[in-house]
């Protein structure tokens, strides 16, 4: 039986460098790690292509100064790599067009944005893919006990932890939108679709 030891490391986006996750790769020789990024987008499998990922990163840090906490990440990464750590990196989030969602539907910011269950609905679309994305990148590890470095922030993470004990539908519905009266399993499909198209093309009923 797999038991992964779960390391998770958030990352602050603001205007400074946040060395959480570079300190965690360099401290945990993790055997996984794991990004919120786009799962059909690439990751370097070799020193090459972390060295164009570094360049990159380093043109994107004169805009985003927390790039180069990625920097890091990605150097540290190469380190093991050339030390015969051959790590797997993966990217486990939803696609690009899931993602922009919260920033193209919703006028209010986080934490406003929690009084709204569309923004609960955009939350378990892309958590219930990365929760499936890691369960299948655990199952088919040849490691029984990996050490699995989760870069997601800690919000996502919490939610990610919950699914993959696998509750049932129920379950699943109160802890996204048991706050919210107005919904209910019959409707939600429909008022996905109609308040947002784009989240409607992504939402998929697992409730039940």
């Amino acid at each position: 039986m797999l038991r992964p030891r779960f390391i998770q490391r958030s990352c602050v986006e603001g205007d400074h460098i946040d060395l959480r996750q570079a300190a965690a790769i360099k401290r945990f020789r993790p055997d996984i790690v794991l990004f919120e990024l786009p799962s059909n987008q690439a990751v370097p499998t070799n020193q090459a292509e972390i060295d164009q990922i570094i360049a990159h990163l380093e043109i994107a840090a004169k805009k985003y100064p927390y790039a180069r906490s990625d920097i890091a990440v990605w150097q540290n990464i190469g380190q093991l790599w050339r030390a015969g750590c051959h790590l797997q990196a993966f990217n486990i989030d939803g696609p690009d067009g899931l993602r922009r969602v919260v920033n193209t539907e919703f006028t209010e910011k986080y934490p406003a944005v929690r009084r709204d269950w569309l923004f609960w609905a955009y939350l378990y679309t892309r958590e219930r893919q990365m929760a499936d994305n890691i369960e299948r990148i655990i199952n088919n590890c040849d490691k029984p006990n990996p050490t699995v470095a989760v870069f997601l922030q800690s919000i996502h993470w919490k939610h990610v932890r919950f699914l993959m004990r696998h509750p049932q539908p129920p379950q699943i519905w109160r802890y996204y939108f048991g706050r919210f009266p107005e919904i209910t399993p019959e409707n939600i499909d429909d008022k996905i679709r109609q308040r947002s198209p784009t989240l409607g093309r992504f939402w998929k009923r697992r409730l039940g």
